[in-house]
């Protein structure tokens, strides 16, 4: 189970904490004023993962440069996976750094087939 609302997470940890649980998160902060801007601050750097303990982080692709999923993930051991990855380029740039891709518009098996046979193309 993901969710980007970590309450979902807090409830599975202490009633069925034998379900997998994922924070879905990204860079809330980029848009956001006054409340929202201090709520997203807190969902941005994963920082109600202390009481979720979830199992994988699951953040958006453009915003993985952020330093608190990197921290997150070297601190909890949690599993990381990026989305939405839509280009063969970016899922190899995913596996470089360790992570699972959640993909779409785009068949990674397929594009790896035409990637290998250009490399094989004199």
């Amino acid at each position: 189970m993901e969710s980007f609302d970590p309450r979902c997470l807090m409830w599975l940890r202490a009633f069925r904490p034998e379900i997998i649980r994922g924070q879905l998160s990204e860079n809330f902060r980029k848009d956001a004023w006054g409340w929202e801007h201090f709520v997203g601050f807190l969902l941005s750097n994963l920082l109600f993962n202390a009481f979720t303990a979830p199992d994988f982080i699951a953040y958006k692709f453009e915003d993985r440069r952020r330093f608190a999923p990197r921290i997150c993930r070297a601190f909890y051991g949690a599993h990381m996976f990026y989305w939405t990855v839509r280009t063969y380029e970016d899922l190899k740039a995913a596996e470089r750094e360790g992570a699972q891709a959640i993909f779409e518009g785009f068949d990674p098996d397929g594009a790896e087939r035409k990637s290998e046979r250009k490399e094989d193309t004199p």
